[in-house]
């Protein structure tokens, strides 16, 4: 490593931490990464250093032999690259996207249980119809069973969970529970006047219970300002919003745009 190459290791680090202050203040994701920031903050102390024995080496009379001083300068060279790699990598998992798993079947046949998707959630604003990561907690939504926050691995309670869904209303839509079916004891969900189905032509449907709970949560049918409902696409077995109203804007992570594997789009 050159002395001007060491400069701009250096710059580079400077330039990498700067942004990496700009998207905390302004707070462009809601999803919070410790390993993340704990790894940034490793990969930015190995970067200085690095940059800084090659400035300082360089400066100094050598006493080391060539080869040695080969081998120390290519080390130096290879740390400073790697460190400079994985900051730019921890800045692209905490800010802009994040590869994740599916572990539920409720999205099927979209998503199955066991697939790896690939979350964008850089400033990521709700919209209609997008398939969203959602924050569950048993505070904010305490219709959610509590055993679904238990770790299937550990049997241990576990503080969030997280849900994949799809948007089906926004904020000011009008939602109506109609047709009622005297056999199933269930109504379909009518949104801004349109029966509500899923990509694969299954209507959704809600229990008496479910209907009454949605509307103590609604404003006389309107979705409150800050509020989505969320849907899986396997209508006949998916704990949603149907089931533990309106998600708040706010716990959408982000979006889902890629199946990593298999590998595929998410429509």
């Amino acid at each position: 490593m050159t002395l001007n190459k060491a400069y701009r290791v250096f710059a580079l680090t400077i330039i990498l931490m700067a942004i990496t202050i700009i998207f905390y203040a302004y707070d462009v994701s809601r999803l919070f990464l410790p390993w993340g920031m704990a790894g940034f903050v490793v990969a930015v102390l190995v970067s200085l250093t690095s940059a800084v024995l090659i400035i300082y080496d360089t400066k100094r009379p050598k006493n080391l032999s060539v080869k040695r001083f080969k081998i120390h300068y290519e080390f130096l060279d290879w740390l400073s690259f790697l460190s400079l790699s994985m900051m730019s990598i921890f800045i692209l998992f905490t800010f802009i996207i994040l590869p994740s798993d599916v572990s539920q079947s409720s999205m099927h046949p979209t998503l199955e249980n066991g697939d790896r998707i690939l979350i964008y959630h850089f400033a990521y604003k709700p919209t209609r119809d997008d398939v969203v990561v959602i924050r569950i907690t048993q505070a904010d939504y305490e219709l959610v069973p509590p055993m679904s926050f238990m770790d299937p691995k550990t049997g241990e309670m576990r503080a969030e969970i997280y849900f994949v869904k799809r948007i089906m209303a926004m904020p000011g839509d009008l939602v109506e529970f109609v047709n009622y079916h005297e056999v199933t004891e269930r109504y379909q969900v009518r949104i801004n006047g349109m029966i509500t189905k899923t990509p694969f032509d299954a209507i959704y449907t809600v229990s008496e219970d479910q209907k009454a709970n949605l509307e103590q949560a609604l404003d006389n049918g309107i979705v409150k300002v800050g509020q989505v409902l969320t849907f899986g696409d396997n209508a006949a077995s998916s704990l949603d919003s149907r089931g533990f109203g309106p998600v708040r804007e706010g716990d959408i992570v982000g979006k889902v745009i890629l199946r990593l594997w298999p590998l595929g789009g998410v429509r």
